[in-house]
């Protein structure tokens, strides 16, 4: 097989002349070596036949006259018989067996060669350079001898290599002629496909379509010349429309260009507008949350410290439903903030290490008193009975967002539940070694949803009944926050609700598990009780004088030695000439905002380099805040800032002893 294949590459590397004449050559091969081979075999049969049938009629003839020698015993008259052999020169020896098959009578051309052998059989026999012939000598039917002859086969051989020779000669004479013939005729196929292979050569380089090949022939051939003269008029008609039409195009794309570089102009003016416009909304929702939290921060706090100087007051009830007021509207704020953020795509997830058992137990503890209220049973099913062997491993996910779904959630459950109850429950099922399934689910006893009503659950801005919001409260954006930030996570938050018999939540979620490494409680938390060291040098920088008042009273009711900065000026000014455990500090300032002052104060050096510092701000960006730590600051307070926060900051960054 590869040498057929090597035979096949290296005739497709051939010329046409060339294999038009290999292939004459060949036939003419074939056909004269058959011939000859056929002329030569018949020629050696011919002359075998001729050589038998007279070695055969030689030795019937000395038979014959050798019969009376062996029916009277007499072997001298036999031998002259024999003798007589020596005038034929293809005979070597002969012998003349009895009928007890005794050498009777032998002649020899040469001595040494060995003595004949009595033969039963009547055929030829050959041997390597000689044939023998026995021929059976009777008598009335009765065998009374034999005469065996051997005989030289040179002649054989002689003639069937004259006859080779002739045969070979005459091969090659015919080889020789084929070949010539060949090459003279071929040109009649090979010389026009020749000149058309050198005309297309010559369009492929001047790409001139107008050559045209001369037609000599009118067999295949000049069949083929004309389809290629055919087709190079179709490619020049073609090119000459092309250039038409390309002489078109460019005008037509000069003035696309034209239009498109109008357009663009347009579109970029109307791109810078909507950035303009984005910018413009962005920086009003952000002056707006702002100008918001500022007030709110001193309702709020002089609130608390109102219901925690005077607990059973003669206004206790009146006073909490301000907090709750307030409350309600700093959640209208987020949730506005955070879908203003999702639709724009600015909402950042994180990555922590998050238990889920602990977070589900802060929000099941933060909602608990709410539910109390209304008479309502707020259940958690813990770590022990959801989790199983999972309940010491945590997830990686954004923590702030899980817990603001699952507060989301479950503060809905509340508010549209009146009597029964509301179960939180978390769920976590492995998927391998590294990645598990969360799922949430919220489960209440309320007034329920229609199936026909739940797709505008999660629609924004929606309510299903505009009654509920009057009766319930709220502006329609809670679930369709929950489903951008469930979604942005990977996962889906779905629905299974029957009017009057409550409705299920559930929220799965895609996570990758991490090592269990539970964290230190909070300062008011179950663990245990502290206090914090009084007297702390605080510097507090705050340029509203209501909310400058409040923090100072709060301050100073922990026992604290507080000194009061207007602005970033008299911050640096104060850092400068005074020594301070701890600086609390807002953001949007005259003369100088925050975070200048907070880089001014880290160049001071000495203990200004290591001093804990907290911003103090209605600013509420994930911007903003990563502004605050670029500045050098250690720490972030949103405002409203509650007196439980401050008192956590507090001992987050200032030493602690404990109780």
């Amino acid at each position: 097989m590869r040498v057929l294949q090597g035979i096949k590459r290296l005739l497709f590397r051939w010329r046409i002349s060339t294999k038009i004449v290999a292939v004459c050559a060949f036939t003419s091969f074939i056909s004269l070596t058959s011939l000859c081979a056929i002329a030569v075999y018949l020629d050696w049969q011919e002359f075998k036949e001729s050589r038998l049938s007279s070695l055969n009629t030689l030795s019937e003839i000395i038979s014959t006259n050798s019969e009376a020698s062996l029916r009277f015993d007499d072997p001298s008259t036999a031998l002259e018989h024999l003798g007589s052999l020596k005038h034929e020169p293809g005979v070597l020896q002969a012998t003349l067996f009895d009928k007890y098959q005794i050498p009777f009578a032998s002649y020899s051309r040469e001595q040494d060669r060995p003595p004949l052998k009595y033969i039963e059989s009547e055929l030829p026999i050959w041997q390597e350079d000689s044939i023998l012939i026995a021929h059976p000598i009777r008598l009335n039917e009765e065998q009374i001898g034999q005469l065996v002859i051997e005989a030289d086969t040179g002649p054989f051989m002689l003639s069937a290599y004259r006859s080779i020779s002739v045969s070979g000669l005459l091969v090659a004479g015919g080889l020789l002629i084929s070949i010539f013939l060949a090459s003279r005729m071929q040109r009649l196929i090979a010389a026009p496909i020749k000149e058309l292979d050198e005309i297309a050569a010559k369009v492929q380089d001047s790409e001139d379509f107008s050559v045209r090949a001369v037609k000599r022939y009118n067999d295949e051939v000049g069949s083929l010349v004309d389809s290629f003269n055919a087709m190079l008029q179709t490619i020049s008609d073609r090119d000459r429309s092309l250039r038409e039409v390309n002489a078109n195009l460019e005008t037509i794309v000069e003035q696309r260009t034209k239009d498109l570089r109008i357009q663009n102009f347009a579109l970029q003016e109307a791109i810078e507008a909507a950035k303009a416009a984005s910018v413009a909304k962005s920086e009003f929702l952000a002056t707006t949350s702002h100008e918001l939290r500022t007030p709110l921060n001193p309702i709020i706090g002089y609130v608390e410290k109102i219901q925690r100087d005077l607990p059973n007051g003669p206004h206790t009830r009146e006073l909490s439903l301000i907090r709750q007021s307030a409350a309600q509207l700093l959640r209208l704020i987020e949730d506005i903030l955070d879908f203003s953020r999702i639709e724009s795509g600015t909402l950042l997830l994180k990555n922590e290490s998050v238990h889920v058992p602990s977070l589900c137990e802060g929000v099941a503890n933060l909602l608990r008193p709410q539910a109390s209220e209304k008479g309502i049973v707020l259940a958690l099913e813990s770590s022990e009975d959801c989790l199983g062997d999972d309940q010491n491993c945590n997830i990686s996910i954004d923590e702030g967002r899980l817990r603001q779904v699952v507060l989301n959630l479950t503060n809905n459950a509340i508010k549209f539940t009146n009597k029964g109850s509301v179960t939180l429950r978390a769920e976590l099922k492995r998927k391998g070694a590294r990645k598990a399934d969360l799922k949430i689910e919220v489960i209440d006893t309320g007034i329920g949803i229609d199936e026909a009503d739940r797709d505008k659950l999660f629609k924004p801005f929606s309510q299903i009944d505009g009654s509920w919001t009057r009766e319930y409260g709220g502006m329609g954006l809670g679930l369709a926050i929950c489903q951008r930030i469930v979604n942005a996570m990977g996962g889906e938050i779905s629905c299974r609700s029957q009017p009057q018999k409550g409705s299920c939540f559930t929220a799965a979620i895609p996570v990758k598990l991490c090592s269990y490494s539970p964290k230190q409680k909070d300062i008011d938390g179950i663990g245990g009780s502290f206090s914090l060291n009084s007297g702390v040098r605080v510097l507090l920088v705050e340029d509203e004088p209501v909310n400058r008042e409040l923090m100072d009273s709060l301050l100073s009711s922990l026992g604290h030695q507080v000194t009061v900065a207007k602005n970033g000026l008299e911050a640096v000014d104060a850092a400068k000439s005074q020594s301070f455990d701890f600086i609390l500090l807002d953001i949007s300032m005259p003369k100088m905002d925050g975070f200048a002052a907070s880089r001014h104060i880290r160049k001071l050096g000495k203990d200004n380099a290591r001093i804990p510092v907290v911003a103090m701000t209605a600013h509420v960006t994930p911007e903003d805040k990563e502004r605050c730590f670029e500045s050098g600051m250690n720490d972030y307070l949103s405002k409203p800032v509650s007196f439980t926060q401050l008192k956590h900051t507090l001992a987050k960054w200032v030493s602690q002893r404990p109780v």
